[in-house]
């Protein structure tokens, strides 16, 4: 039989196979998805979460950290988000936590980059597009500075002190407030971005691209 694929999340997953037969996509392949996103939505249903808004960056991280299947794991799961931000863009997506990882045989991600390949991180991403404006950014953020996701995705217009050239926060995870040299590279990558950024009354600097959601999906917070 058929690995099961329940609830919200495998309604989700059985339109994405059905567009992946459409598009001719090899049995074996859409065998090997469907088996993988079942053990997903099946350790979510462990952990009593059953709908898309149940997920957080951790369950993510922690499905990738499974050893077997490390790369398969991580390019099926990130396919479901792309396919989620294209015909469900209403829905929480977590799209932008397959920017900070990598597929590694390795048994913990996220990774740790070495300088080099956060030099070649940075270099091979398209900065002329929107989203790729926006991505540098974030990467920046995170590379340079050594900031979160969570903190990267709530920075707002004001904690940042352009006059000072700082960047003043408080830490999602610590809760702890920090203060951080605005470096050249990153304010010129955040003012290149904002350039593209869609008109909204958000004040958070990094938003979606669509019509229907503004806001990127915030990580849930532990209590």
């Amino acid at each position: 039989p058929a690995p099961p694929l329940n609830g919200e999340i495998g309604a989700i997953v059985k339109d994405l196979i059905r567009h992946k037969l459409d598009n001719r996509c090899r049995l074996t392949t859409i065998e090997h998805y469907q088996r993988l996103m079942s053990a997903f939505i099946i350790g979510l249903s462990n952990k009593g979460k059953t709908r898309l808004s149940d997920i957080t960056e951790d369950d993510i991280v922690a499905f990738l950290n499974i050893p077997e299947s490390n790369s398969s794991r991580f390019s099926i799961l990130r396919q479901f988000y792309q396919y989620l931000g294209k015909f469900y863009p209403e829905k929480r997506n977590y799209g932008y936590v397959f920017e900070f990882t990598k597929p590694l045989k390795r048994s913990k991600l996220p990774s740790t980059y070495t300088a080099e390949e956060i030099g070649m991180l940075e270099k091979y991403v398209d900065r002329c597009t929107p989203l790729g404006k926006r991505t540098y950014a974030m990467i920046l953020l995170a590379s340079r500075l050594g900031l979160r996701i969570s903190d990267i995705i709530h920075l707002r217009f004001g904690n940042i002190d352009w006059d000072e050239s700082v960047i003043k926060l408080v830490q999602m995870k610590t809760g702890k407030p920090i203060e951080l040299p605005l470096l050249k590279i990153v304010g010129e990558a955040i003012v290149d971005y904002l350039k593209v950024r869609p008109e909204c009354n958000s004040d958070t600097i990094f938003v979606t691209h669509n019509l229907s959601l503004i806001h990127i999906s915030e990580p849930t917070r532990r209590s």
